[in-house]
């Protein structure tokens, strides 16, 4: 229900409404963010709600996700067996002979040798012999050098090779994908050792004495070519 407007008074009459006056109340103000060129407001660490999002979301200032290094590569494989070394060695003699200029493939398993490859007008057989990385032959006073038994053969090295089984020994370094060949008359030993690429004799000491034997055959020197020179006819 409405009031009749008579005998109502305004309780401020006579006054002006500018005599009220007016009071502003203005938010404190803040700093400006701290980036360079940037007017807005500070809200965090220093920085305005543009900035600081940004850094939480890429880890910086910059417009851009953060650097972070790759995760390490899971291994492929588990390490060789015996069976997957000879594999490798034999599969790494065929492509050294075919990238020299040879015919060769790998033989069956029920042959006494590995490889085969034509070379004079004749098959050559070689043996594979296979070494993951070279042993460390410090207690006889000698460098680290690979290794290789050029008489026996299988399990732990029960089995001899019978006379005339093979023309050539490959023997391989698995770690550094090198190949050397020995031919069979060239073989005075009962092993072959192949000094490691690079390796230095160290210094004489006080004493006149060497750590470390200076002998030894490089893979540089048991090219396929000599071996076959040294292959009877």
């Amino acid at each position: 229900m409405s009031l009749p407007d008579e005998g109502l008074a305004w309780p401020f009459d006579g006054l002006e409404p500018a005599s009220f006056g007016t009071v502003a109340i203005d938010p404190p103000s803040k700093p400006p963010c701290s980036v360079d060129d940037c007017r807005r407001p500070r809200y965090a660490r220093g920085w305005c709600t543009l900035h600081y999002d940004r850094w939480r979301r890429a880890g910086g200032l910059e417009d851009r996700a953060p650097e972070v290094a790759p995760p390490a590569p899971e291994p492929r494989c588990s390490p060789l067996g015996d069976l997957e070394a000879g594999t490798a060695g034999e599969h790494l003699v065929v492509a050294d002979l075919l990238l020299s200029g040879y015919r060769a493939m790998i033989t069956a398993q029920e042959f006494p040798y590995d490889v085969v490859v034509e070379a004079k007008g004749r098959l050559v057989r070689i043996q594979v012999k296979s070494a993951r990385a070279p042993r460390d032959r410090q207690i006889n006073q000698q460098a680290p050098a690979y290794i290789w038994s050029v008489k026996k053969h299988g399990k732990a090295r029960r089995r001899q090779y019978s006379v005339d089984a093979f023309d050539v020994l490959a023997c391989v370094a698995l770690d550094i994908r090198a190949v050397g060949y020995v031919a069979v008359g060239q073989m005075q030993a009962q092993h072959v050792q192949v000094r490691v690429p690079g390796w230095e004799a160290p210094p004489v000491d006080s004493r006149g004495r060497r750590r470390g034997s200076a002998e030894g055959r490089h893979f540089r020197d048991l090219t396929i070519e000599q071996a076959l020179d040294g292959v009877a006819p």
